[in-house]
Parts: C-alpha cells; structure tokens; sequence
C-alpha cells in the first residue's frame, strides 16, 4: 500500500514537471509573437510617452 502511494505522488511529480517545461515553452515562443507590437523607438517618439506640457 505504501509502495502504491510512492508510485502516485513520483508519477504525479513527473507530470507536473513535464506541465512546467510546456508552461516554459509556449512562454518562450510567446516572445518571438511581435503581432501588436511596436520598436522601443517609435513607442518613446509616440505621445503616450512624452511628458504633458500643458502646465
């Protein structure tokens, strides 16, 4: 019965460690999606990033 329990929390590990290195994955692939992006450079020209002169 032990034994059993053992086999259960060392499969159960193994899953969830596989789940973590797919998590990492499609995180990591997600950095390369540039869809709805813009260039540091345009985005510091853009007026969002400008301050407000209006005071």
């Amino acid at each position: 019965m032990g034994d059993r329990t053992k086999e259960n929390r060392l499969t159960e590990e193994a899953i969830t460690r596989l789940e973590d290195e797919i998590d990492a994955s499609e995180g990591m692939a997600s950095l390369s999606d540039t869809e709805g992006t813009v260039a540091l450079e345009e985005y510091l020209e853009s007026p969002r990033c400008k301050p407000d002169q209006t005071v």
